[in-house]
């Protein structure tokens, strides 16, 4: 018996290791090269994104600043994901030198490295969103910091002012309470205003090479102070010009505001059932080969997009709100001229789970906030509506036109009939068989 257990014992340490080495052989082996470091603009956003030296396209938009930097790294490529990852924690050392751009061979300009922040007036990851460089950027970015030390001693203040301030509410309590006498509502104090955070948000300033070109293809490489070419460091750039601009709309339902649908091309209808009411956002919009855009959001991966190399996708940019109107027009008639207003979504009590979405006033709704914010449209039946969006002047924004259609509600008693005319045929075949059937006839 006691060979039995060796044979297990051999079967399973052979099992194993066979497990460890295949772990071993599958765990992607790094390698020290020379990337680049993109902080493209999307059209939307600043994203972050980077290109190994397997990835031998950069793609940016055109007629946009653009942060681009060189640095050396330890770089793996992941197969799960089929895309390049850095462990920047192992190795990270920017390449020094100058930035060429070439366009027909030719050396058509060289960029320096400089200093630049990213400032959000309205706050993290909203926009707008500004990119600030060289000096400027220093003097914004100790002024963002100014405000969140001022903000945090005022925070430190406050917290002293309320604990006096509790303290003497105290005090008074323990003489009301002692004396049983009221006290004088007019030698109350009002308790301590706590101060709001600073709106603006700033980055940490980082170093790279602005880019601002038109559109076409270049190719950059990188030269150290000898003039010299940096190995590893020749790419292709690609500077993305939209295909298309117009006004892009999202529309929220009223009866499922949480699921908007997109109206990007003048040409699509915007379809209602009877007199609805919805919620339109309107947004800068450009249209974009998909391929190029994917490969602008995420350079570290090589196939995203295979395949989409002759789609097109719109992007929404800024939002369009300030010093605009929607006017919902008939037959080229506008009937109303709309607001862009703030708007609460509010839970009906009860096990009802519905909602009702109202007008937001800090006056009468005090200590909350607007859930969002749109034009409020209420279509109305029948043929010949149409929106678009003016200025403040009335001129019509190009782009901004959409026809609305009013369709019939669907008749439900058809459709189901529809849907059970062939089991209604089935049972009267059934049926006729049976009938037909002679009387005491054997089962087969």
């Amino acid at each position: 018996m006691r060979w039995r257990y060796a044979v297990t014992l051999l079967v399973f340490i052979g099992f194993m290791a066979a497990c460890s080495l295949r772990a071993a052989a599958a765990r992607p082996v790094s390698e020290s090269q020379v990337v680049y470091e993109l902080a493209p603009w999307t059209g939307v956003a600043y994203g972050a994104t980077f290109a190994a030296q397997g990835v031998k396209d950069l793609y940016l938009l055109a007629g946009t600043p653009s942060a681009v930097d060189v640095a050396r790294t330890r770089v793996y490529y992941w197969p799960i994901t089929r895309e390049y990852q850095m462990d920047w924690q192992t190795e990270r050392a920017v390449a020094p030198g100058k930035l060429q751009i070439l366009r027909g061979g030719r050396v058509i300009k060289e960029v320096t490295r400089t200093d630049y922040i990213l400032r959000y007036p309205n706050g993290p990851d909203t926009l707008p969103v500004e990119l600030v460089t060289g000096r400027k950027a220093g003097r914004v970015y100790q002024s963002y910091r100014k405000a969140v030390q001022d903000y945090l001693t005022a925070v430190s203040r406050h917290t002293e002012a309320q604990k006096a301030w509790d303290d003497e509410m105290a005090r008074i309590l323990k003489r009301v309470n002692e004396s049983g006498l009221p006290a004088d509502p007019k030698t109350l104090s009002e308790p301590p205003r706590q101060p709001g955070p600073p709106r603006l948000f700033v980055t940490a300033p980082a170093s790279g090479f602005i880019l601002n070109l038109p559109a076409g293809d270049y190719e950059v490489h990188l030269v150290d102070d000898r003039g010299d070419d940096v190995p590893g460091t020749h790419k292709k750039l690609h500077l993305l010009a939209p295909w298309r601009t117009g006004v892009g709309y999202e529309i929220m339902p009223e009866a499922t505001w949480t699921y908007p649908f997109k109206s990007d091309d003048v040409d699509r209808v915007i379809y209602a059932s009877g007199a609805r009411t919805f919620y339109v956002q309107a947004f800068q919009s450009a249209q974009y080969n998909v391929y190029d855009y994917l490969h602008l959001l995420s350079q570290q991966k090589p196939l995203q997009g295979a395949g989409t190399r002759s789609g097109t996708a719109w992007v929404h940019g800024q939002a369009l709100k300030e010093g605009v109107f929607l006017e919902l027009l008939q037959n080229g008639q506008v009937r109303k001229r709309i607001e862009y207003r703030p708007y609460r979504v509010i839970q009906t009590p009860g096990p009802a789970l519905g909602y009702n979405i109202v007008e937001w006033d800090p006056k009468s709704q005090p200590g909350t906030g607007p859930t969002f914010s749109a034009f409020k449209v209420q279509a109305v039946e029948g043929d010949g509506y149409s929106m678009q969006l003016v200025n403040a002047d009335g001129k019509v924004i190009r782009g901004s036109e959409r026809h609305l259609q009013s369709v019939e509600p669907a008749a439900n008693g058809v459709i189901y009939g529809l849907a059970a005319l062939p089991m209604l045929i089935g049972l009267v075949i059934a049926f006729r068989r049976f009938s037909l059937r002679p009387r005491g006839a054997a089962r087969p």
